[in-house]
């Protein structure tokens, strides 16, 4: 680890530090650390943009980092991600709406052993082997392509 990286890791730590003792004395500064990450985010997202050797990615990876600051910092994040949740709320219930299709309940299964249909007063209905489930069943298959 080179010297700078270990003297900035040590800047960080002291800082969390200074923060969680004055916490515990009941001075809460904790949204200096939001504002220090996204005007770091800013600081570096304008960086990458406006440097002039960077490849198309690093620019904008730049203006990513430019915008989640800015919007950290105006306090938007939490607007614009409530507004796209909603959207797609109502997105999906639309869907499903325009998508709802009826079904009539499943025919009563007849229990086992018992005879469908062979009642001699029954009428033309006397035997059928095509009965209410198989034209349910094939409804629901229909449906499903």
């Amino acid at each position: 680890m080179n010297k700078k990286g270990t003297y900035m890791l040590g800047i960080v730590i002291m800082a969390f530090g200074i923060v969680l003792f004055l916490g515990q004395l009941g001075i809460n500064i904790r949204w200096i650390i939001g504002l220090a990450i996204a005007s770091y985010f800013v600081y570096k997202g304008w960086g990458l943009f406006v440097e002039i050797e960077n490849s198309i990615f690093k620019k904008g990876f730049g203006i990513c980092l430019l915008l989640v600051g800015v919007l950290w910092l105006t306090a938007l994040i939490p607007v614009i991600l409530g507004i796209l949740v909603a959207g797609l709320l109502i997105y999906y219930g639309i869907k499903l709406v325009k998508n709802h299709q009826t079904y009539k309940a499943a025919p009563e299964m007849v229990a086992m052993g018992e005879e469908v249909n062979r009642n001699p007063f029954a009428g033309d209905h006397s035997f059928n082997p095509y009965d209410e489930l198989d034209e349910w069943e094939n409804q629901i298959n229909k449906d499903d392509k």
